[in-house]
This record gives structure tokens, C-alpha cells and sequence, in this order.
């Protein structure tokens, strides 16, 4: 797609991506031949439907005629008609008209008449507001998802709070400010009406410190609110009154900004003007939208008056069956529906689509392919779940309407129900059971209710936030909604789960998608919050640095609103940060839960192999990463050979270099290093050649031949300490291993467990697993799990990655158990992390009631 990539890429996402051949009154036409009613109408550009018969004609005949269009500087019949019938409707207190090419544009010029009219430079703006994208308007717009400072100004653009009088008086009281604009009916921000006496009283105060009212009806002018000007529907007369949207018809852009006598200023005059301004076409079709409006005495906007009735009246009975699940607003033909599932809590996915207002366009997605219609979400963010625009055109009828408003409660009673396999049935072509199948599957035993952990306390525990994101889509699978997992066949349900990952590679907002307290052994308490981006590890991984960087701001930024003190850093948040190195700062401690992630894996192997494990053969893959390392400094001291194996990327010398350092920290560390493990009969070979110390203090350069050197004496006695590879060979497998820990970043399976022996004991560490068991006829054991204090905690539904109660993620409890002992340093940092760190971080643990996970099934799927 070459042109608008990002959005585009959403869209046909959530099959929104209609190719659409013919469009007629409130009508589309898709090349699949599918009629679709149109609830959006170009966001309420189309007053009179798509190509209005009325209007076209205009058009033709225009062109037809070989009528004036563009001749500056000279003014067109139409444009000097459409001047002063705009003046005329505004009423006999307005003088002049500005005409622009589109909304943002009239906001612009708007905004250099305000300033040269009263010579001050500043704008006054409401919260939530929109008034376009260009650079003026849209440092006036109140939204933060528009507010980057690198394309809007900061310094001259104030807010105040919609309807607050107060407020707005102590602004205007500085007559700093050239201008406040606002929209009687915030259109994108939720399509909040503003009070009458609020409008009135803000003209007023305007007046009193000579700041330039502007009312900003490109969205509400040319009869979306039941006149022709919400201006006449609110009894106010503004300073400048901005117009465009609709009165183009739906078939040409242009604004206007319509000025009361007394704020033109011939300076503006001379410094403002456009190319395309002005045009005849564009200002012939804008006549004709008014004669329409005012034709069969206002036939177009009493029905308009009459539909608001209708909706107002179906949407209150929605709200009040519906309140956990639905809410509006809006008047005339123009509302923002809120639909949400307060109710569905613990379901991180839920959540996500929640907070991300990923919501509404599943719901449009779903309204397109299962009802037949069309609706989007609105452009700014209006509150927790998102909104949907409903803004069909003003001659829509009647039954059009009660067609809207049938699938908007049915879209209600699905929220309700939690009925997310049919809302999201449209993407796997999945089709709701009929009648027989849906009795059989409701007289199943329903699932026992999930019995979360209790929501954040008030008090001043130590707050935390976990980041993480998706490392699987099986992981993914595991958390989807309870209906989806019952309705769905198991390949619509991977279906589903890969199509979220292939969300999170084109949208990875983070979010905060599940709050929590949970208490320790000790009895200390800490409130956490699990931060979430569907971004998968490959997706995270082709990030450009500079965009990895962008991806952890909003994630830290999560964790800051959150008021976190501590920071855990799951699963590939780790990796872009160079293990939490890259983003360290004074403001918080981080830790990326390696520590436990591999003392925890640790503990359950020697669990497993208790005191014959001087006697068994291991093998380490990853071991320069910093699980993979601590693993090697805790395991080669106890396990009698390691076989120590590198990536292909990493040379063999800086392999003897790593594990050189790794067996000095557990020299210094352990009292007693036993006879006979690997480390152990390391250290006896090196002083028996006299190369103890000399090997302890070498530079790097000098360590891989005395390392050699002393591994090789070892084969001379008859045994063996230490193998090193590069890459894993099937040659290099010994058929007397007992045990495998892969820890690797490689983001995929790429490890057969079919290499190993059949009695070999494999614990994979790695998210997404290194290892792939397809004839499940091998022991392969998830590692880095392990148990909570509370055996029974629930981390959301399917806590986390489908892990039984009271077992979650090491690196995750990391941060927990840290909390809980109140820490005040960074922990787990970067990938050479002290043996002595780990060991302390162990103890943490343990005092506060965490503690290894084996899962008896061998089944790396069933924990």
C-alpha cells in the first residue's frame, strides 16, 4: 500500500479494508457486491448522502456551462453568492467571509486574524477537542494521543476543562490570549455537548478581556444538530464562526470563517490567501448543500429533529439496561457510542482492546461483516474502552435508523454476555453454533468461577509494574476469552492468536492491562501492575533503535502513571534494553527477574537429581546470556562434566573467557566447591599445573590457551570438566547427557528434543521455547517457573501463560518478591549479573514465600 501505510495496515486488520466501487445516499457498494449502510458519512461530511443527486447535478452543470473556477484574482458569481448567504444566515451582526480548502485550514486563518486583531500571540483551547492537523490546529487540540511536542507548540496552546466557567475566567483574566475556540459539540472527543449557559457566559468573558470567541462548527455546521448553525440551536453569536465538512456536499472541499462586523482587519486581508480558495465549483455545490437544507420548509433538518428524538430515546433505554456495558452522547444526528466490559476482569487480551481502543474497531469490524454496516471509532480518545462515531447522513430514514439501533443492542447483549467468540468470530470465519449445538455445549458443566487476586490496596505499599508482551501465539492462546477457547476449533483459535501477534507488529501501544496487591510470607504487601503490548519477540527484535527507544518510553510511562517504584522487565523489554542497561535512570529500579528466572531453574534441577548429581553430564545453551551464565556458575559447581555451548556468532576464545569468569565469581562465592563437579576438578587440574592464580588474574587474551590447556589435562586423568561448542552439532550431543538448559534470545524453536537421549532431562528457560518436542516422547520441563506465597494467586484469567494457580513467571516474581523486601537498588542488570546477586536474590525469595516449580506432568505444555 502506497498511501497511508500505518492506517491502512489497521484497517485491514480488522477486515475494515473495504474496497468499495459504488457509493449512493447512505449506502456502499463493495466489489463483493455486498449493499453496506453507512453510518459515518465521510465524519459527517455528507449531508445529503453520497453523491446527492441534487448536488451532481450542480456539478455537471457547472462544468457543463464552462462556468469560472479558479481565476484569483478574480471571484466567481458562486463565490460572491455563497459570501453573502452565509453572512445572511449568520445573521445581521456579521460582516465579511473567508474562504479556505478544508477545516484545518479555516482554523489556521482564524487563528491569524485573532492574532493580528488583537496582537497577542496565544490560543485557549478545551480539553478533548479537535480542530484539525495542521500545525495551529493541532496544538489546539486538547487530545494527548495528538500532543508529541515535536509537531505541536507547547508554549503559546492552553486548555481548560470544557464547562467550567471558572476556569476559563482565571485563564482569560492573564488577556494573554488572542483567541478561545471551541465546538459546541465536541465531535471527535466524544460528541460532548457544551452547556448552553457555558457558551453564552464564555462570549461574554471573551468580550470583557479582548479575546476573540471562535466557534468551531466544521463538524456540527450545515444542520447536524437540526440547524443549519449549532450557533442558532445554542442562541449564540461567536466572534468568527468556522465552517467546511458539509458544506462541500460530500463532493468538494472547502471551509469558510465567517466573520461579526468588527473583527475584520485589513492586515489580514493582505496577508492571507490561498490558490485554490474561492473556487466557483466548490462554492456552487455549497450553495446548493443550502438550498437543500432549507428547501420543503427545512425538510432535511425537521428530520433530523425528529430522528434525535428516536435515538436519544432507544439509546437511553440501552444505557439504563446496559450500564456496565454501554453509554452516549451527542444530540442531532451525531453521537459517540461507549461500549465497554467493566465486568470482564483478569482477561488481559479484554483489557488490552479496552484501554488501546482496539474495542470499537473490533465492534465496527464486526457491525461490517456480521450487520451489515458501517461505523468507525472516533479520532481521540474519550474514555476507558473507546467510542464508536455514529454520524449517518442527514436524510437517512427512519428504518435505517432502527437498523443501526437493532445492532447496537445486539452488540450490547453480546458485551453482556461475553459472547467475545461471535465479535470476533468475523476474523476466522467463525459462525455461531445453531441451535441443537449451542443446547448440547450450554448443558456442559460450566467452569468454576476464577478467583483473582484482590485489586491494588490504597495505602502506601510499594508499587510495582511487570512489562511484558506476547512471546508465543500459544501463549496467546491460552489467554483468550473463555467463549472463544469453548466455541472455537483449535485452529480458529491459533488463527486468532496469530492474528494478534500480527496486531502487535503494526500496533504495540503498551497498556495496563491487570492490577493487583499480593502479600508474602512475611506478611508484606505490594500493589502491582502488569503493563501488556501484543508485540511478538521477532516484532520487537526488527524495531530500529530508535523506535525500540519509543516502545520502552510508553512503556516506562505506563509504569510511571502507575506511580511504581520498582520495574520488572519481562521477556524481550530485557533484550532491546541491553538487560535494563540502556533505560536505567534515578527514578526507579528496574530488574529483569534473571536472577530467580535462573537460581529457580537451578533448584528444581538439583530437586531433581539430588546427590547423584556429581556423577551426571549437563549441557548449557546460552550461557553467555545472563540466565544462561548464572545457571553455568550455579550448575558447574555441582554437575561433574558441563558442556558449555555458544552461538554461532560468538568465537570459541570469548567462550573460555566467559566461562573463566564465570568459575572465578563461584570461586569467590562458594566455601566449598564440591570434589566432584566440573568447577571443582577445574580448580584441582589448574593447581596441579600451577596455573591457578595466573589464570584467575589473566587478561582476556591469555585466558583461552591456559583454559584449554588445563581442560586438556583433565582428558589426561580420564576425565572430563569442561566441553566447549560453537553452535549445537548433533555430534556434539553425548549419548551419557543428563540434563539440558537452553537459555537463549533466539525468539523461535530451533532445537530438536529429538537430538538429546531419551532419558535426558531438558528445562527450557527461553521464551518463545528453544525447544521443540514434536513426538512429545522426551522430558522437557518449562523453566523459570515457580511458586507464588499464595498458592492459589490468579495473575488474570489464565494467570498469565495458562500456568496452574499459585505458579507464574521467575522474572516476574522477581520483581514481586523484590517489592515485598522493599529494595532500593537496581537488581539483574545487564548480562554479566553477579553469582553473589542471584544468590541474594534467592534468599529474598525464599524469606518471603517463593519458591521452585517442577512440573510432574514432564508435559511443557501443562504447567
Amino acid at each position: 500500500m502506497k498511501c497511508q501505510p500505518y492506517r491502512q495496515s489497521i484497517l485491514e486488520q480488522f477486515k475494515l479494508d473495504l474496497s468499495i466501487v459504488r457509493s449512493k445516499g447512505s449506502y456502499h457498494y463493495d466489489n463483493e457486491g455486498r449493499k453496506i449502510l453507512d453510518g459515518v458519512s465521510q465524519y459527517g461530511a455528507l449531508p445529503l448522502g453520497h453523491n446527492s443527486s441534487e448536488l451532481t447535478q450542480i456539478v455537471t452543470e457547472y462544468l457543463a456551462t464552462e462556468q469560472p473556477n479558479f481565476i484569483q484574482p478574480f471571484l466567481p458569481k458562486s463565490t460572491q453568492e455563497l459570501a453573502a448567504r452565509l453572512v445572511a444566515l449568520a445573521g445581521d451582526k456579521y460582516e465579511y467571509v473567508t474562504f479556505s480548502n478544508s477545516g484545518t485550514e479555516t482554523v489556521e486563518a482564524a487563528f491569524k486574524l485573532a492574532r493580528l486583531k488583537t496582537q497577542r500571540s496565544h490560543i485557549l483551547s478545551v480539553n478533548n477537542s479537535f480542530h484539525g492537523k495542521t500545525f495551529a490546529a493541532l496544538s489546539a487540540t486538547g487530545s494527548d494521543r495528538h500532543s508529541d511536542p515535536v509537531i505541536v507548540d507547547k508554549n503559546q496552546y492552553d486548555r481548560v476543562e470544557l464547562n467550567d466557567l471558572f476556569e476559563l475566567e482565571q485563564a482569560l483574566k492573564t488577556r494573554k490570549y488572542a483567541a478561545f475556540i471551541i465546538e459546541p459539540v465536541q465531535g471527535e472527543g466524544g460528541m460532548l455537548p457544551a452547556d448552553r449557559e457555558y457558551l453564552l457566559h464564555a462570549a461574554k468573558l471573551c468580550k470583557t478581556y479582548g479575546t476573540l470567541f471562535i466557534l468551531d462548527e466544521i463538524q456540527t455546521g450545515m444542520g447536524r444538530s437540526g440547524e443549519i448553525l449549532a450557533a442558532h440551536r445554542y442562541k449564540i453569536e461567536p466572534d468568527l464562526l468556522l465552517l467546511s465538512k458539509a458544506l462541500g456536499g460530500g463532493l468538494i472541499p472547502i471551509g469558510a470563517m465567517i466573520m461579526k462586523r468588527g473583527t475584520y482587519e485589513q492586515e489580514f486581508d493582505s496577508k492571507h490567501s490561498s490558490t485554490f480558495a474561492n473556487g466557483g465549483l466548490a462554492c456552487a455545490v455549497g450553495l446548493g448543500v443550502l438550498d437543500a437544507l432549507e428547501a420543503q420548509d427545512r425538510l432535511v433538518l425537521n428530520n433530523v429533529k425528529e430522528l434525535e428524538q428516536v435515538i436519544v430515546e432507544r439509546l437511553t433505554r440501552l444505557q439504563e439496561r446496559y450500564p456496565q456495558h454501554f453509554s452516549f452522547n451527542g444530540l442531532g444526528l451525531m453521537y459517540a457510542l461507549n461500549f465497554k466490559d467493566l465486568e470482564t476482569k483478569g482477561n488481559y487480551i479484554v483489557s488490552y482492546a479496552h484501554r488501546s481502543d482496539l474495542l470499537p474497531l473490533l465492534i465496527c469490524g464486526y457491525l461490517v461483516h456480521v450487520k451489515g454496516i458501517f461505523c468507525m471509532p472516533m479520532l481521540n480518545r474519550t474514555e476507558l474502552g473507546g467510542a464508536i462515531r455514529f454520524q449517518p447522513a442527514l436524510n437517512v430514514s427512519r428504518s435505517e435508523v432502527s437498523r443501526f439501533l437493532g445492532a447496537f443492542e445486539e452488540v450490547c447483549e453480546l458485551l453482556s454476555e461475553k459472547r467475545y467468540d461471535q465479535l470476533m468470530g468475523f476474523l476466522v470465519g467463525y459462525k455461531p453454533v445453531v441451535e441443537i449445538e449451542k443446547t448440547k455445549k450450554q448443558q456442559k458443566k460450566k467452569p468454576k468461577p476464577i478467583q483473582l487476586l484482590p485489586a491494588p490496596t490504597k495505602g502506601k505499599e510499594y508499587r510495582l509494574a511487570f512489562l511484558f508482551h506476547s512471546t508465543s501465539a500459544e501463549d496467546i492462546r491460552r489467554g483468550l476469552p473463555q467463549k472463544v477457547k469453548e466455541n472455537f476449533s483449535e485452529q480458529q483459535q491459533m488463527e486468532l492468536s496469530q492474528w494478534l501477534f500480527a496486531l502487535g507488529d503494526i500496533e504495540n501501544e503498551p497498556q495496563a492491562v491487570f492490577e493487583f496487591s499480593m502479600t508474602g510470607g512475611q506478611g508484606d504487601v505490594v500493589n502491582a501492575a502488569m503493563i501488556y503490548s501484543p508485540i511478538s519477540p521477532t516484532g520487537m527484535l526488527k524495531l530500529s533503535r530508535a523506535n525500540k527507544a519509543k516502545l520502552m518510553k510508553k512503556y516506562l510511562q505506563k509504569a510511571s502513571d502507575f506511580d511504581a517504584n520498582l520495574i520488572g522487565l519481562g521477556a524481550y523489554t530485557s533484550v532491546i534494553t541491553r538487560g535494563g542497561l540502556d533505560i536505567a535512570s534515578d527514578d526507579f529500579h528496574l530488574t529483569t527477574g534473571n536472577c530467580w528466572t535462573a537460581i529457580s531453574t537451578c533448584n528444581a534441577i538439583r530437586e531433581l537429581f539430588a546427590d547423584d548429581i556429581e556423577h551426571r553430564h549437563l549441557m548449557v545453551i546460552g550461557a553467555r546470556g545472563s540466565v544462561g551464565r548464572i545457571a553455568l556458575m550455579d550448575l558447574s559447581h555441582r554437575f561433574g562434566v558441563v558442556d558449555v555451548v555458544g552461538s554461532q556468532h560468538t568465537p570459541l576464545d570469548e567462550q573460555y573467557v566467559n566461562l573463566r569468569n564465570a568459575l572465578v565469581e563461584v570461586l569467590n562465592e562458594i566455601s566449598e566447591i564440591g570434589q566432584g563437579s566440573a568447577a571443582g576438578k577445574f580448580w584441582r587440574y589448574a593447581e596441579a599445573l600451577n596455573v591457578k592464580e595466573q589464570l584467575i588474574q589473566s587478561e582476556p587474551p591469555e585466558v583461552p590457551d591456559m583454559m584449554r590447556k588445563v581442560i586438556e589435562h583433565g582428558h589426561a586423568q580420564g576425565e572430563s570438566t569442561f566441553n566447549l561448542f560453537v553452535g549445537l552439532d548433533t555430534e556434539n550431543v553425548s549419548e551419557n547427557l543428563d540434563c539440558v538448559l537452553s537459555a537463549t534470545s533466539e525468539g523461535k524453536a530451533f532445537i530438536s528434543a529429538e537430538i538429546f537421549p531419551k532419558n535426558c532431562k531438558i528445562f527450557d528457560v527461553a521464551r518463545p521455547f528453544d525447544v521443540l518436542d514434536e513426538h512429545k516422547d522426551r522430558e522437557v520441563h518449562e523453566g523459570g517457573l515457580v511458586y507464588l506465597p499464595d498458592r492459589r494467586a490468579m495473575l488474570s484469567d489464565c494467570n498469565i501463560i495458562g500456568c496452574r494457580p499459585g505458579v507464574n513467571l521467575a522474572c516476574l516474581s522477581e520483581t514481586i518478591l523484590l517489592g515485598m523486601d522493599g529494595v532500593e537498588q537496581n537488581y539483574s542488570l545487564g548480562k554479566e549479573i553477579s553469582y553473589k546477586q542471584a544468590i541474594d536474590v534467592s534468599k529474598i525469595a525464599e524469606k518471603h514465600g517463593f519458591r521452585h516449580f517442577i512440573n510432574r506432568d514432564k508435559s511443557i505444555t501443562n504447567v
